[in-house]
């Protein structure tokens, strides 16, 4: 729904009004008609919106999150010709998304095994799931860039930063720390040390980087270049060969089955 004033050149949808996979949106867009393309800009804000539903429409993402979304953002482009569907727009806002589960990614699973370990008590539960996920972004033709994003998990909080090609898989790379509640003890120094990690307030600040793609994320952590000396990548291999040691050290550790 939507009142809408037609003038020489230009079209407005203002007080816009929608539904949008199970939530709401609202809004105002303008429309300029006087040149070769239909050039656009506008704001909306979105609330409510089921995730799970949202990404089913993208074959490369069904299934990749669930949450319900909430979202403001202004947003201008041209409507031309192209076989690149993310050319000539831009956009930027802040993006919410509460109580979901993102279970190809499982940020927290690599820190769940070092809590194990060390018996840190805060990190526990479902790897994959989180409380909150919120990003300030900015869209550029293909290139999307976070410039905050805070995700509050299973025990942990994670801050970062980075960006998303929208392109082709959709190549990622982030930077980030993760917190997490833990007890100042020789083996946590002993981990945090190779982890990179380090103790303040009590908590554990982790730092750590995702790669990889939106199907395929890889998290990692930036283990301590002290004690793990950077070994020669793979050809074409663009992962951090230095978190292996703490995942290796993770299995020395690791109970065994009987």
């Amino acid at each position: 729904e939507s009142d809408i004033r037609v003038s020489s050149g230009q079209a407005q949808l203002n007080n816009l009004r929608f539904n949008f996979y199970d939530g709401k949106g609202k809004g105002k867009i303008v429309l300029n008609l006087g040149g070769p393309n239909m050039a656009y800009h506008g704001q909306t804000q979105l609330s409510g919106v089921d995730m799970a539903k949202l990404l089913a429409g993208f074959p490369s993402m069904r299934g990749a999150m669930t949450g319900t979304l909430e979202t403001q953002m202004t947003f201008s482009g041209v409507s031309a010709s192209s076989p690149d569907p993310w050319a000539g727009k831009d956009a930027q806002g802040v993006t919410t998304i509460r109580k979901g589960r993102w279970p190809k990614l499982q940020l927290n699973k690599t820190l769940l095994q070092l809590a194990h370990v060390a018996q840190l008590g805060a990190a526990s539960g479902d790897p994959s799931a989180f409380s909150s996920i919120t990003v300030q972004w900015q869209l550029a033709h293909d290139v999307m860039t976070a410039k905050s994003v805070r995700i509050v998990g299973t025990g942990i909080t994670v801050d970062g930063s980075g960006t998303v090609n929208l392109a082709g898989p959709g190549a990622l790379h982030y930077e980030g720390v993760a917190e997490i509640e833990a007890k100042q003890n020789p083996l946590t120094n002993i981990l945090a040390d190779l982890s990179g990690a380090t103790f303040q307030n009590g908590k554990l600040h982790m730092p750590f980087v995702v790669n990889g793609t939106l199907d395929k994320p890889l998290f990692q952590l930036k283990a301590n270049s002290r004690f793990n000396p950077p070994a020669a990548a793979k050809p074409g291999s663009k992962q951090n060969p230095t978190p292996q040691t703490i995942q290796d050290l993770f299995k020395l550790l690791k109970p065994k089955k009987k």
